[in-house]
């Protein structure tokens, strides 16, 4: 029901923003966005053209605080596109209202000449040295997601103090953990802040801390982090330097980014693509990306005519066997990609182990058994009943459909692994891969088994 209303409010919104941009009425906008959430601001720019983006962000830009959380919201895709018009004046007073990590992956996205003349017109203060710092990090690192704005305190400190710190303090964002380090800052510990407020007011922090606490490095990748803070059902991960230095956290909510970029990077992988295409506006581009993998295809397809071409001996004496090339080639091509994909995204889940190969393959090949078993047979009863042919028809089809379903769950279990072995990414190579061993095998046990059965 609040869905509903909240999608309902939103569409009204929407068609008297785009309304007043038409009649060029911004201060009905200006009225419009003061009551509307920065978020569903951003919503916003996601079903309006390209022209009427740029004329709302003018409207927004004149709010460096609005604007700064919109382009947050926004994310990636648009940031190039929004500030491109902007003078590096402008674009500084934004990025200076901006969380210090968000800043650093804003400027991250820009060319590298615009990003340096924002960062020397930004204010010589903590949060200009903290996005200069961030920006040193690999963007795909926990260095590069982390928030560095985290609140931490001695050892020494009693509960009743750090309780009054937290309380007087507002310059952290979120406060999910009370961080215990030294003089050094060196990270000893951890503190819920249920633990801090449930205990009493005169205990020194050392005694009630948890001294083995979660923690990544600045060098660890993004998905990592992501895999500990799911591991453990953490709010939030301290990120540490080779030294042990506390340098910032990982918050649950840049974990949800994470997974679904690399959820989404995964998805575009194994359709032989990646996210330039939803944003790039040249045909050439986007051809040149699709190009490796329908050639692959291409190839398969060459190469699968040429076989059946070699088995056109079989084809003149039963013409009806080229009816079930098709069946025989999709059964087995779907079944194998379905393997494939649950074997790549339990990879990349760390839920499967290439250590730990053989009770993967064989619950699959049970799976490939018990569902080739029951539609070879359903295949091959009608192929029995419905064509004038040899009665093996039905033998030949229904053994073949069995068999090459086997064999496409085979590989779509190894040959991820097989990949992950040899350094190269599953999410990649394995779909054309899979296609083109379900695709000519198929057709090499179909040919195979009809020239052995039917005289």
């Amino acid at each position: 029901m609040v869905t509903a209303m909240h999608t309902k409010k939103f569409d009204i919104t929407l068609k008297s923003v785009k309304r007043y941009l038409e009649r060029s009425a911004n201060l009905n906008i200006i009225r419009i966005l003061d009551k509307t959430h920065p978020a569903d601001i951003a919503h916003l720019f996601r079903h309006l053209s390209m022209e009427d983006k740029k004329r709302l962000f003018m409207i927004v830009r004149a709010n460096d605080s609005l604007a700064a959380d919109v382009l947050s919201e926004l994310g990636e895709p648009l940031w190039d596109e929004l500030v491109t018009d902007l003078d590096a004046q402008a674009a500084s007073d934004i990025v200076q209202e901006m969380e210090s990590d968000v800043a650093a992956d804003f400027l991250g996205v820009l060319e590298e000449d615009k990003a340096q003349e924002i960062l020397k017109l930004m204010k010589d203060d903590k949060g200009a040295r903290e996005v200069r710092k961030l920006l040193d990090y690999d963007e795909d690192t926990a260095g590069g997601i982390m928030n560095p704005e985290v609140f931490a305190v001695e050892e020494r400190v009693t509960v009743a103090e750090a309780i009054d710190r937290i309380r007087q303090s507002d310059e952290f964002e979120m406060v999910f953990y009370v961080y215990v380090i030294d003089h050094h800052r060196h990270l000893l510990g951890v503190i819920s802040l249920r633990q801090l407020i449930t205990s009493p007011p005169d205990l020194p922090l050392r005694q009630i801390m948890n001294p083995e606490p979660v923690y990544v490095t600045v060098e660890t990748d993004q998905e990592e982090v992501a895999k500990e803070v799911e591991k453990y059902n953490l709010l939030a991960i301290p990120v540490v330097d080779a030294e042990h230095r506390l340098m910032g956290m990982v918050t649950v909510d840049d974990v949800i980014e994470v997974i679904r970029e690399e959820a989404t990077e995964d998805l575009y992988k194994m359709a032989g693509t990646d996210d330039e295409e939803i944003t790039s506006k040249s045909a050439f581009k986007i051809a040149r990306i699709r190009f490796p993998w329908l050639t692959a295809t291409l190839v398969a397809g060459v190469l699968n005519s040429y076989l059946i071409n070699s088995f056109q001996d079989a084809l003149h004496k039963v013409i009806a066997l080229a009816a079930f090339v098709p069946v025989i080639l999709g059964m087995g091509g779907n079944i194998g990609g379905q393997s494939a994909v649950i074997v790549v995204r339990g990879m990349a889940l760390g839920r499967i182990d290439t250590g730990h190969l053989f009770p993967v393959v064989f619950k699959e090949l049970r799976v490939g058994l018990l569902l080739g078993f029951i539609y070879g047979n359903l295949l091959g009863l009608w192929a029995y009943y419905s064509f004038e042919t040899p009665p093996l028809l039905g033998v030949v089809v229904g053994l073949s459909i069995c068999a090459s379903m086997l064999f496409a769950v085979l590989i779509g279990v190894m040959y991820p692994m097989l990949f992950k072995r040899v350094g190269i990414d599953p999410a990649v190579a394995t779909h054309p891969f899979v296609t083109t061993s379900t695709d000519l095998m198929g057709i090499v046990i179909y040919f195979t088994i009809a020239r052995a059965l039917i005289p």
